[in-house]
């Protein structure tokens, strides 16, 4: 009872297409609101009234017309903003393109991303190839980051973000 040996079965192939991989991934949607509202208290708003008070003052004693004109719009601007609530956007990223509402950003258009957390939500600075294209910064829950960063981490490099001096400065005075 001689028994032939066998030959060897074929070693699968352990790293298929990355191509293939990316087109069975499939999309992924969600809604989240367009950035972190913070409620402002009364004395959040007596304290930029002191503020913008003083730049007007401040205005005044220069004594140019356009520049009292910009303290007042900027005044008045940013209250109105500081009290508008976020919108809820709808997103949906697969392997070639996040669509935020009716706006569609091809992923070849970025370099890189990077998570942050900001209290109990979490989002994701989409960091540009151009260079004075601002970050694109969307907003998700716990239970769609896994897959949202599988996705975008096939195409681009995830790396450490910071937060530039006007996030710092407007986290900081909770706007």
């Amino acid at each position: 009872m001689d028994e032939q040996p066998q030959p060897p079965a074929p070693v699968p192939n352990l790293q298929p297409d990355s191509q293939k991989q990316l087109d069975v991934m499939e999309p992924i949607s969600w809604s989240a609101a367009e950035y972190t509202h913070n409620t402002k208290s009364v004395g959040w708003y007596l304290g930029f009234g002191v503020a913008m008070l003083v730049i007007i003052i401040v205005s005044i004693r220069v004594g140019s017309p356009t520049f009292i004109l910009l303290a007042v719009v900027m005044a008045v601007a940013l209250a109105v903003v500081s009290n508008r609530k976020p919108q809820i956007l709808n997103y949906v990223l697969n392997a070639s393109k996040l669509q935020i509402d009716q706006k569609s950003y091809a992923i070849s258009e970025f370099k890189s991303f990077g998570v942050t957390s900001e209290g109990t939500s979490y989002s994701i600075a989409l960091i540009p190839v151009k260079r004075f294209m601002p970050a694109i910064h969307i907003y998700f829950t716990e239970e769609n980051g896994e897959k949202i960063v599988d996705i975008l981490s096939s195409h681009l490099t995830m790396q450490q973000t910071e937060p530039d001096f006007v996030e710092k400065f407007f986290s900081k005075i909770h706007f």
